[in-house]
């Protein structure tokens, strides 16, 4: 081939290229526990991650944006499940309050494929609509498929029952048939006011200090090394066979005023990202049983 040849074709080219890249770029990312065969768990929480505007903790976030996805199982049943901002996808650790990330979670409850697809929407207080917004702009429209195989859990933990349901009866009962008979306390009741949690003016870090040795290794944290006195406590709750735990998610006005899930007390339609992936570190370990 002649330079000039070569040299006209690279130029050529250069757009598609820079097109396929562009496209591939925002290709969204299916996470989640995988079998042997890399087929994700049954019963295991899934998370799609897409690539979305670029946003901030700001009222306009929290009502100008709606994203749905669908997801529809093997048997043909479809869940609508509604989709979130979460800054650079990974808050709990980074304590970022921007970025382009947006998520779906959900819990496959059938082995074999899966597919998604995506709505999103813009327009003014968009968040508390069904029908109204502007679609076109991504992830609006994408699509894609997963494989889900067997769960792999037994013993208490709830992914080796699956989903816990109302039935019209006394007690909840899960997929498998098992019911759930709720055992618990009710104290501390400000649990969620704890100093370590991004936002969080608790005073509680230091009463939960004791509750550190109680964290093991390979049990979770955040940021730095974060998280050790709240997690230490649930295990210590859980070690006498207690199963629930009753707590505030928003006691802004009640007598704690130090729980929310927002930026502050009276900000309630801008939430605090990073707190509620820290929540989110937290809140797992009491149904899934590693």
């Amino acid at each position: 081939m002649k330079p000039q040849t070569a040299n006209l074709l690279s130029v050529a080219l250069t757009p598609v290229l820079l097109c396929v890249l562009s496209l591939s770029s925002l290709a969204a990312v299916v996470e989640g526990e995988r079998n042997s065969d890399g087929s994700l768990k049954k019963w295991h929480r899934i998370e799609v991650v897409f690539d979305g505007p670029q946003a901030n903790e700001s009222s306009a976030t929290f009502r100008n944006f709606r994203l749905d996805v669908t997801f529809t199982s093997p048997s043909g049943r479809q869940y609508r499940v509604p989709g979130f901002f979460d800054a650079d996808g990974n808050p709990a650790h980074t304590s970022a309050t921007s970025g382009n990330k947006w998520k779906a979670r959900f819990a496959a409850g059938e082995e074999g494929e899966w597919t998604y697809s995506t709505r999103f929407v813009t327009g003014q207080n968009v968040a508390a609509s069904l029908s109204r917004g502007e679609a076109g702009t991504a992830p609006d429209g994408e699509t894609g498929k997963f494989q889900v195989g067997p769960q792999d859990k037994t013993g208490k933990d709830f992914r080796a029952k699956g989903k816990l349901e109302y039935v019209g009866k006394r007690y909840l009962r899960f997929a498998d048939g098992d019911h759930f008979i709720k055992l618990g306390a009710n104290s501390p009741e400000v649990l969620l006011e704890y100093g370590e949690f991004d936002g969080t003016p608790g005073h509680a870090k230091d009463v939960y200090a004791p509750s550190i040795g109680n964290w093991n290794q390979g049990d979770p944290t955040w940021g730095e090394g974060k998280g050790k006195g709240i997690i230490g406590l649930v295990n210590y709750l859980s070690s006498f066979g207690i199963n629930s735990h009753y707590f505030l998610c928003m006691n802004a006005y009640g007598d704690g005023k130090e729980a929310w899930p927002w930026t502050g007390a009276d900000d309630i339609d801008v939430y605090d990202v990073s707190k509620l992936g820290q929540w989110e570190v937290l809140l797992p370990i009491s149904t899934e049983w590693d």
